[in-house]
């Protein structure tokens, strides 16, 4: 799963923001050393960072017109919301909502959650829960254009964006 995190970051180099792919290269450190907490905080942000380029991009929006976007939002509220999730243009209702339940899911990790509190904060790091993040990472980067591909998709177990990609290739 560690060499999977590296070779979506290189994937995610050809954005116009390096912010996906440097916290996923973060993420893959913290979960080598067996850092979870830290590994989820680092996944989280890939994947926040990754769902509002790619809202911007299915809008039609330059990255520059983004970042002034972002920066006004950032005045007055969190330059991410989960909203950006329910409002990703042209992504199917179901898949929206697989978007967000790992969302959830790997928040569940990061506040004072069930999981958090019956372990009483031990490190465990939930493979399946990374694999889900990475397939929800990628899924979205194909939707815009990224090279990630069959191979990789198959050798990673990225159930959802295998799906997409066979129906690319039809």
């Amino acid at each position: 799963m560690l060499e999977c995190i590296e070779v979506i970051a290189v994937a995610l180099e050809q954005y116009e923001t390096q912010l996906p792919s440097v916290s996923l290269r973060e993420a893959l450190r913290a979960l080598a050393a067996n850092n979870a907490v830290c590994g989820y905080t680092w996944l989280r942000l890939a994947l926040e960072s990754t769902v509002q380029y790619t809202y911007y991009k299915l809008l039609g929006v330059e990255w520059s017109e983004a970042l002034k976007r972002i920066s006004k939002r950032s005045r007055f509220a969190a330059s991410f919301s989960a909203t950006m999730i329910k409002e990703l243009k042209g992504v199917h209702g179901s898949r929206k909502k697989w978007i967000m339940r790992v969302y959830l899911r790997l928040n569940e990790w990061l506040h004072p959650s069930i999981q958090m509190i019956s372990l009483g904060g031990i490190n465990i790091v939930d493979w399946d829960l990374v694999r889900e993040v990475l397939d929800v990472i990628a899924y979205l980067a194909v939707l815009i254009g990224s090279n990630i591909d069959y191979v990789l998709a198959s050798r990673c177990g990225l159930e959802k964006t295998l799906r997409l990609l066979a129906r690319r290739v039809r």
